[in-house]
């Protein structure tokens, strides 16, 4: 499934850092998935997920039941000040330690964006998981040192085109889950954002997505013009998460693909079936402005 139509390439504040343009930053022409045929038979997905990744999926067995995927995707603000950097240049390199299902390396650019390159497994059996993320890694930093950063164009009427955060604001969020003081942050290109309660435990997110339409988890709810799910601990134990669908499109392969909106409210102190509520009155205010 490719992020590819004919549309004009979108401009957004912030052109001048690293990546340039963020929205239209192509995580694809970091991933090489060439450089994993030495592993098994890959296969690349351009919108699996959020708009700021590219997923390399390389397939053990033949039967294709046990595979790992290798993720290239763009960020903001996730580097682990816990970690050594590895200077390359402007790059910093960060590697986590190694976990038994994944293994995480982190490119931290010369402003306050990252690229994340994580290889987890899906089955148990044994392969080299740093090993492919390093294989990834090092090809893509050959294209990073040169700045050399490739376009692409988004698909018109694409979820893509619009701003997480302008789909909420801090009244909608303390009407909904409680009063109190409310910080807001923005993800990468605006694909998602947070309200966080600074005072206690509580956060609500507006995330964007991307899955295959038949695959969609939850019971069915009505929003004013979208088609909508809500499920207690889809997304973590302690969260209530309503997917929003924005849009349907058939894949090259056919496979019919929703473009998502999630609105995922969490609170440490309170079980995730109460937090439904609270939920889908905040995703009532987010498909009405995604109308306007």
């Amino acid at each position: 499934m490719a992020l590819t139509a004919v549309a004009a390439v979108l401009l957004w504040p912030g052109d001048d850092t690293f990546l340039g343009d963020p929205r239209t930053a192509d995580p694809c022409a970091l991933t090489y998935a060439e450089a994993l045929n030495a592993y098994g038979m890959v296969e690349t997905s351009e919108d699996y997920g959020n708009f700021n990744r590219c997923d390399a999926l390389v397939y053990l067995t033949q039967d294709r039941k046990q595979f790992v995927d290798v993720r290239v995707e763009f960020a903001k603000g996730v580097s682990d000040p816990s970690l050594p950097v590895h200077r390359e240049g402007t790059l910093g390199i960060q590697r986590a330690p190694a976990q038994p299902d994944n293994c995480v390396r982190l490119v931290l650019l010369p402003d306050d964006e990252q690229v994340i390159f994580q290889a987890r497994e899906t089955g148990e059996r044994p392969v080299d998981l740093c090993g492919m993320a390093e294989t990834v890694l090092a090809s893509a930093l050959l294209k990073l040192q040169e700045g050399e950063i490739a376009r692409r164009e988004l698909p018109a009427g694409s979820l893509a085109g619009k701003d997480a955060c302008a789909l909420m604001d801090a009244a909608a969020v303390t009407a909904a889950v409680g009063a109190g003081p409310v910080e807001r942050t923005a993800d990468f290109a605006n694909w998602g954002c947070d309200w966080d309660y600074t005072d206690h435990p509580g956060v609500v997110k507006v995330l964007f997505d991307r899955s295959d339409a038949e695959h969609l988890e939850g019971t069915p709810v009505a929003l004013p013009g979208f088609d909508a799910r809500v499920g207690a601990a889809m997304r973590s134990d302690t969260s209530c998460t309503v997917s929003i669908v924005y849009r349907q499109y058939s894949d090259p392969n056919h496979v019919l693909t929703d473009e998502l909106v999630l609105v995922d409210v969490e609170k440490g102190d309170e079980p995730p079936d109460r937090l439904c509520a609270p939920a889908r009155q905040l995703a009532d205010t987010v498909a009405r402005r995604l109308q306007a």
